[in-house]
């Protein structure tokens, strides 16, 4: 019977599935806020509806699922801006036109409403019951009920955006904003502090007296009598911005901070100061993003989350900072994998950061492959586990011992897509030519002048090139020449399944039946970078923002999946029908082994079907999400076995109601630490006259 009870969940588990991250680690949405809850319990938000959690100080970190709007099919994508929780079960969140409330921790949020939409930056609860959330033109919204009711709060004319709230009583409070700095003594009169400069990112009061404001440019104004007056404070440089600060007592404090670039690679600080701001330190912590929240829960302990995904922690107030974020964040143009083991990705945007990195176990670890600085690399292709090319600016470079070294080939031409046909004939496309070689890359020579991005071959024959200011070629003598397919579209991407069946992808995308004869646009209105088809009816389209979108009809339908990641994903390649990543920037590397499948949310008023989803992470360490959707109410129970069928855990025995439920499971149950493994989780729900059982595997990888 466990024999049987094993295989029939290892099968079940394979209905549904979703990508996971493999780069950078925890995720890479930027994060805008972190708090201690407790000791152990600290929450940190962000983009795209980001909600990290850690159960351990702040040394591991789980991402949750997202917030959920009733009436929007999936998590929530707004950007999330501030934390405040009373105790470890009861908190709010708030980020654009929304406020999300928790009685659990964090592990479900239920929507509250202002009764009108507006974009929301801050939010500071007191108690249970009083509470405030400022947004942009000066609103002021106050609670006396938990956020169920909410009133506006007078302020005046001419009042900016509210980007902080602080109270150290139920009357005693602070906000900060553009040129905005004011109090209230009673709870609803706020008086203003005069003449204030800058744009404030965040106001913290130690005590009914001494408090601190921080924003832009090095805008720093400290306060001594509880607000009434502020005193502008020198602070070392006003190319950064400080955007987030914790002072342990008058003296005593740390800013973080970020430096805008033009080419895109901010840059973070941290300061240090012992004099209550009269000088600072600059905290040497190594070259990271910008970084936007800090949070300490004694004079010692504290996290600082930035952009990227980027957590860093010290244990000793401060002077020293250990990333607890992995991984790199380069930019990642393109990717290669020979199997469901070795691949390589090539990025980078500049002149000098052009990245090669290489993996042998699948995604887990990447070393870097190339020595010294290189442009950016747009291109890579590998015939075998050994020999491959890489596109750099005006360059293409050759390795036959798996990218420990690279030889420049003769090409002067920027390689944007590179394909191989064999050991010996190639083909590399760039935006205003077509370039082929038959001896390996050791010449070669320019075939047409076309503007391409994406190159394919269906045969060792038969290819087409597309572009995004041009349109779609043919070749039909294995690159030696290209004919313009009349009335075919231009685009970012082109795949082939078969000799009739090919798509292109752009701003939009196109469909042939007739190996390029004739086109059909999709219905899918979005920009496309790249596109996946395992057959004629099955495929896998990814693009701007961290669009995924998948179709089981041949492109005739598309569904999206909601995106993990904000970002643009640049590249979706599968060596397998289950085994595939999704590459894109900031370093963004997702991986699936199921095919690419991923579960869509419904509605939680209406579930019409029962469904166990698949736990998120997966894998996981120390901690995943399970969901499940009751059509109907009645007892529940959830279990976790061993590979063996022993029973590990009961995380559910209970009475139910229809909708959809989440609960968190944790690698330590009770005193024992579950070693790494597979297990599995049945969900068993008795309803009326019926029995509803199903069982996913989940893996635990410490």
């Amino acid at each position: 019977m466990k024999k049987f009870f094993v295989l029939t969940i290892f099968l079940t588990q394979l209905a549904f599935g979703q990508w996971f991250w493999q780069n950078p680690l925890p995720q890479n949405n930027n994060l805008k806020a972190v708090k201690y809850i407790t000791s152990t319990f600290v929450l940190a938000v962000g983009d795209n509806g980001a909600v990290m959690k850690s159960t351990d100080g702040g040394s591991t970190w789980t991402k949750l699922l997202a917030p959920k709007n009733p009436g929007v099919v999936g998590e929530t994508t707004n950007p999330l801006s501030s934390i405040s929780f009373i105790n470890e079960n009861t908190g709010w969140i708030v980020g654009d036109y929304s406020i999300f409330k928790t009685i659990d921790g964090g592990n479900t949020w239920q929507l509250q409403s202002l009764g009108i939409n507006r974009d929301m930056n801050a939010i500071f609860f007191v108690d249970e019951n009083i509470g405030y959330v400022g947004g942009n033109n000066g609103e002021l919204y106050k609670t006396t009920n938990g956020g169920a009711n909410w009133t506006k709060q007078d302020l005046g004319t001419g009042v900016g955006t509210i980007s902080s709230i602080y109270f150290i009583n139920a009357t005693t409070g602070w906000i900060a904003g553009d040129l905005l700095i004011a109090r209230t003594t009673d709870g609803s009169t706020w008086i203003s502090a005069g003449s204030i400069t800058g744009k404030h990112y965040n106001i913290h009061f130690i005590d009914a007296n001494n408090g601190f404001s921080i924003g832009q440019y090095g805008t720093f104004f400290k306060s001594t009598n509880g607000g009434e007056t502020w005193t502008k404070k020198t602070f070392p440089s006003t190319s950064v911005s400080l955007y987030g600060a914790f002072f342990k007592d008058v003296n005593t404090g740390i800013v973080v901070c970020g430096q805008w670039n033009p080419n895109g690679s901010n840059k973070g600080y941290i300061y240090r100061t012992t004099n209550g701001g009269t000088s600072w330190t600059e905290i040497s912590a190594g070259l990271f993003e910008q970084l936007n929240g800090v949070a300490f829960i004694d004079a010692n302990t504290g996290i600082a989350v930035g952009d990227v995904g980027r957590i860093m922690k010290t244990t000793n107030g401060g002077l020293n900072w250990s990333s607890i974020s992995s991984g790199f964040t380069s930019y990642i143009n393109s990717s290669h994998f020979i199997d469901s083991n070795t691949g390589y990705i090539v990025g980078g945007v500049g002149d000098y950061d052009g990245v090669v990195y290489k993996t042998t176990d699948g995604g887990t670890t990447w070393l870097k492959k190339q020595s010294g600085e290189m442009p950016s690399v747009k291109s890579v292709y590998f015939i075998d586990a050994n020999t491959g090319w890489i596109g750099v600016q005006n360059k293409i470079y050759k390795t036959t011992n798996g990218g420990d070294s690279w030889t420049q080939q003769s090409s002067s031409y920027t390689s944007r897509a590179l394909t191989f046909l064999d050991a010996n004939v190639g083909i590399s496309a760039n935006a205003n030519s077509i370039s082929r070689t038959i001896d390996g890359g050791t010449t070669w020579s320019k075939v047409a002048d076309y503007d391409c991005n994406s190159v394919f071959f269906i045969s060792s024959l038969v290819g087409y090139c597309t572009g995004f200011n041009s349109a779609t070629y043919k070749t039909t003598d294995g690159g030696a020449t290209w004919a313009l397919l009349t009335g075919s579209p231009k685009g970012n991407y082109v795949f082939f399944v078969n000799n009739d069946v090919g798509f292109v992808a752009g701003s939009g995308m196109w469909k042939t039946t007739n190996g390029g004869t004739s086109w059909v646009k999709q219905t899918i209105e979005v920009v496309v970078l790249s596109v996946f088809f395992f057959d004629t009816n099955k495929g896998i389209a990814v693009g701007t923002e961290g669009q995924v979108w998948n179709t089981t009809n041949g492109g005739t339908n598309w569904a999206r999946t909601w995106p993990t990641v904000m970002c643009d994903l640049n590249k979706v390649h599968f060596v397998s029908p289950t085994t595939g990543w999704i590459v894109g920037q900031y370093g963004t590397i997702l991986k699936s082994t199921s095919g690419g499948a991923t579960w869509i949310k419904q509605e939680e008023s209406v579930p019409e079907q029962y469904v166990l989803y698949q736990n998120y992470p997966n894998p996981f360490n120390p901690s995943t999400v399970i969901s499940w959707q009751l059509e109907v109410g009645g007892q529940v129970t959830l279990k976790v076995y061993d590979v063996l069928g022993n029973e590990v855990a009961t995380l559910v025995n209970e009475i139910q109601s229809a909708g959809i439920h989440r609960v968190e499971f944790q690698s330590a149950v009770g005193s024992r630490q579950l070693a790494s493994g597979i297990y599995f989780y049945q969900l068993r729900s008795s309803y009326g006259g019926g029995n509803f059982v199903q069982t996913k595997k989940f893996i635990l990888l410490k």
